[in-house]
């Protein structure tokens, strides 16, 4: 009897670990996306900088079964990742956003995957 509590005390665990580890998989990923599309404070990224707001809205997430995309279509975008344009170095004029979005998100990535651990974690 005792080893069918236990069972069915592990079958319950794994249940809550596999559903918190989803939950911090798809808040961890929106994160990102809120990093490079806007900013984040724990990554350092400015997020995009905006002029008529055609690169900031251009970021998308798009879910596969067990992964997760950020995207853009925007054919300037890589030079406003790397501050380089076809003519050379790019001058910032956006009093928001800035360079090196994506970059800086990606360098963040384990701040943003603790900070929603310990989010999921909390409410317990």
């Amino acid at each position: 009897m005792a080893a069918n509590n236990f069972s069915a005390s592990m079958a319950d665990f794994l249940k809550l670990v596999r559903a918190n580890e989803r939950e911090i998989f798809v808040r961890s990923v929106a994160e990102a996306h809120r990093s490079v599309q806007s900013g984040s404070e724990l990554t350092g990224a400015p997020g995009q900088p905006v002029d008529t707001g055609h690169l900031r809205a251009s970021w998308q997430l798009e879910w596969d079964i067990d992964a997760a995309y950020i995207t853009t279509n925007a054919k300037y975008a890589r030079g406003i990742e790397d501050g380089v344009g076809p003519h050379g170095p790019l001058t910032l004029q956006s009093k928001v956003g800035g360079f090196h979005s994506r970059a800086l998100t990606i360098a963040g990535w384990s701040r943003i995957v603790g900070y929603v651990t310990r989010q999921v974690r909390g409410r317990k």
